[in-house]
């Protein structure tokens, strides 16, 4: 199960966001003050990997509503916290199926956290049919029609003494069936009546009556014949589980699956020395210390039995009493015991974590001093062991990090959802890359959501997981996808580390694809990636491709480049737009330098007609992007012609009803769709990249016979 979308209501300072996309990994960017923090928190209390981990409105809702809005109706109303969307994967549905068939239509749940009450789960896309009216007549039908296939050669006549003398008369057999059937179809039109066809529940109790209502003796082996066939025909429908009843179950089911939330920052640090039975103590307890927290987990992690070490902690009464040679081998095998489970935990911790940490190899010391635990740490450069707060802030954020995530997870570090709140801060920047390396290796098995205000905790290639919190001049806050809609101040890390890629572009590649936009680097980027993925042509090896962010910019950009020996090509629009900037750079003298090649989609491509990047996307999946992102309905009959491209065509026509193309945003959904398998990637978008790669690599190599013969 997945975790797609998300919204936060009435916590801290959120009265309701919209809801927020959610990637494998998504990174939530913002300025101080813009309650990064908040979203994770409201997200771990949905589902934490801990059962003392809950919703305090006195603290969490918004203040200045607490008293004049939740404390009034607080006995009337329950407010709800996030609602959180899950898409299911086949597994989930499989053990859903088992339940009822019906529930292969369902793929998507919604649950709700609420503030003193029991999240709520909504299963969507499901249509169980209900015990019809229909079906039950029929049924009713059959039960009466069972009286009919009564034998009367096995009903015996009954004696029945004449009123007024002393002779007797006898019933035969089909006087006998006449009047029981007169009797069943009595009691069958008293319970139909009284029945509500849409009430399942209520069906259920009119069988049920039916059969106690049957309550002649066992004496007529014909009547209990009939008794036992009716049973046998209604019996289904008493033990038929009720939609409600369904639903309840799958319900269940669902909240089970749902993953666990993790959140974790800087204040779950470890620390060095623990007094075990103060800690056992905490433990124990419902506190919600984070320092206790980590204890827990690293104890749980180690397999490290605190309370029996605890009661190994022998001491004597009388420190100068002389001890005997029984008391001192009774204290020797306890200190060897405490020894040998200190140093077995702490071999499996270091062992394990070695997988992770993937600088100099660490190794972890467990000590057992009296009621106190100690942890060490040493390395393969530095082998004396010292205190955990002598290593550096990173490492111990990292380790203890790695304690709780796997603790809470059960061991197994699958299927939960990570919530980091400022990962790595403290962290060397190159550290920080590998962490980023880390977070696309457990994003195999679990999602992760973090805050960051550092640009080095974003992956450049892959801008569509950062989340903007921006906050309002009325004070609140959004959470947006378009990193061009907020100031600067907010999305600095992103500038920054697009900036610092650049600045790594300049040192590191000599050779520079340089596009109009930002849609336009996403695009390429990740076709060039899934065709080497293929084995076929993508962006030639050492080459960077890096945006100019519009038109204007594009000639500054080749301004600073060109002269430094750069081997730059610039990929433009077959458009008005494209042909200008093209002109324009020509005039200046960048079409004659043998470093610079200007080059076209459209004659890249062989189209005579006007032509964008998105021109290689087929136009239903374009116009179906658009529908989605921008929730509107658009006309078949935008289509691009000779001088307008689609992208342009649908500018225009959402401009007339005031809505702004963020072309960003729908070309991120079709590679989010193309990412995950939902949508497939046409064969004709992959040779037309191809087909530019190709032209490039020729360009790149015309560019060195040119360089070389110039030399």
């Amino acid at each position: 199960m997945k975790l797609t979308q998300f919204r936060v209501q009435n916590y801290m300072r959120f009265e309701e966001t919209d809801w927020i996309n959610v990637n494998d990994i998504t990174a939530l960017v913002g300025g101080n003050e813009s309650c990064k923090t908040s979203v994770l928190k409201a997200l771990w209390k949905l589902k934490p990997g801990r059962e003392n981990i809950v919703l305090d409105a006195q603290t969490e809702f918004p203040r200045h509503r607490y008293t004049t809005e939740f404390l009034r109706t607080q006995k009337e109303r329950k407010w709800p916290v996030v609602n959180a969307e899950f898409q299911l994967d086949q597994d989930d549905l499989s053990k859903l199926i088992e339940i009822d068939p019906n529930f292969k239509t369902c793929d998507t749940i919604i649950c709700t956290s609420f503030y003193d009450h029991v999240p709520e789960i909504e299963i969507l896309k499901v249509n169980i049919p209900k015990l019809s009216e229909e079906t039950v007549q029929k049924t009713l039908k059959q039960m009466l029609d069972l009286i009919s296939e009564i034998d009367p050669s096995t009903i015996k006549p009954v004696a029945m003494p004449n009123e007024g003398d002393e002779t007797t008369s006898f019933k035969n057999a089909d006087e006998i069936l006449a009047e029981f059937k007169v009797f069943i179809e009595n009691i069958y039109q008293e319970i139909v009546a009284d029945c509500d066809f849409e009430n399942e529940e209520n069906i259920k109790l009119m069988f049920s009556s039916f059969i106690e209502r049957l309550n002649f003796g066992e004496a007529h082996e014909w009547k209990k014949d009939f008794k036992e066939k009716t049973n046998q025909l209604i019996k289904p429908f008493i033990d038929h589980p009720t939609l409600e009843e369904k639903l309840e179950k799958a319900k269940e089911l669902v909240w089970d699956l749902i993953p666990i939330f993790v959140y974790f920052d800087d204040y779950n640090l470890l620390e060095s020395k623990i007094h075990m039975p103060t800690a056992f103590k905490q433990i124990t307890s419902t506190s919600l210390d984070p320092k206790t927290r980590s204890q827990w987990a690293l104890f749980e992690l180690a397999g490290f039995p605190i309370e029996e070490i605890i009661e190994l902690a022998f001491s004597t009464e009388d420190p100068s009493k002389k001890l005997t040679d029984d008391a001192k081998e009774i204290i020797f095998k306890e200190v060897s015991k405490r020894a040998i489970l200190a140093s077995a935990s702490a071999i499996g911790v270091t062992e394990e974590f070695a997988e992770w940490w993937i600088q100099a190899r660490h190794i972890i010391h467990f000590h057992v001093d009296g009621e106190f635990f100690q942890l060490w740490v040493s390395d393969d450069k530095y082998p004396a062991p010292i205190e955990f707060e002598g290593r550096s802030q990173g490492f111990r954020w990292f380790f203890t990090f790695y304690v709780v995530f796997m603790a809470e997870t059960d061991y197994k570090h699958k299927d939960a959802i990570l919530l980091l709140d400022e990962p790595g801060l403290h962290l060397y920047i190159p550290q920080q890359a590998k962490l980023l390396e880390l977070f696309d290796k457990i994003a195999d098995t679990d999602q992760i959501l973090y805050s960051t205000h550092s640009p080095f905790m974003l992956d450049p290639r892959h801008l569509e997981r950062v989340r903007v919190l921006d906050e309002l001049d009325d004070g609140s806050i959004i959470i947006s996808e378009d990193t061009g809609r907020s100031g600067d101040d907010v999305v600095f890390p992103i500038q920054a580390i697009l900036g610092y890629t650049l600045a790594q572009t300049l040192f590191m590649s000599r050779r520079v694809l340089i596009v109009e936009g930002e849609t336009d680097y996403r695009l390429l980027i990740f076709l060039s990636d899934v065709l080497k993925e293929q084995n076929r042509v993508g962006l030639p090896n050492h080459m960077a491709i890096s945006f100019a962010g519009g038109n204007s910019s594009i000639r500054p950009l080749l301004a600073m480049m060109a002269p430094q020996g750069f081997e730059l090509v610039v990929l433009l629009d077959s458009d008005e737009s494209g042909e200008a900037v093209g002109k324009s750079l020509e005039e200046k003298g960048y079409i004659s330098l043998p470093n610079v090649d200007i080059c076209y989609i459209g004659k890249l491509l062989e189209f005579e007609d006007y032509c964008d990047l998105e021109r290689i996307i087929p136009e239903d999946q374009y116009r179906l992007a658009v529908q989605k992102t921008h929730k509107v309905r658009l006309s078949k009959k935008l289509t691009s012609s000779k001088k307008k491209t689609l992208s342009k065509k649908i500018k225009e026509w959402l401009a007339d009803k005031q809505i702004k193309l963020n072309k960003r945003e729908v070309t991120q959904w079709i590679i989010d769709q193309w990412q995950t398998g939902s949508m497939e990637i046409p064969e004709s978008t992959m040779n037309y990249a191809e087909k530019i790669f190709k032209s490039i690599n020729k360009i790149i190599e015309e560019i060195n016979r040119e360089l070389a013969r110039n030399l």
